[in-house]
């Protein structure tokens, strides 16, 4: 009666070879999906620094109709915007590019 109870297990654990597959696979997936946010990360801030720089310049575009002088640099978010105007034409430099308007 209790041999009868007693089963040996069909299943065995899992050996090293599987689980140094199973490591592997998960690393490569994590890796992959870490440089990927990496990538979306510095897109975001490059059109971010687009989307300033563009409103900076047209800040300014408005100070010169406007009969105002146009400045030569602008900190904004810890990041400083120097500025070049010229008749109608205002160009912004900043770390990640260069924006004419």
């Amino acid at each position: 009666m209790i041999l009868s109870l007693y089963r040996p297990l069909k299943y065995q654990g899992m050996n090293l070879l599987a689980l140094l597959m199973t490591l592997t696979l998960f690393s490569g997936i994590f890796l992959s999906i870490n440089q990927w946010l990496a990538y979306q990360r510095q897109s975001a801030v490059k059109i971010y620094q687009d989307l300033q720089a563009i409103s900076i310049a047209h800040n300014q575009q408005q100070r010169l109709f406007m009969g105002l002088s146009c400045q030569t640099h602008i900190e904004q978010n810890q990041l400083i915007f120097h500025l070049n105007c010229q008749e109608n034409k205002v160009t912004v430099r900043y770390p990640t590019g260069e924006t004419n308007l």
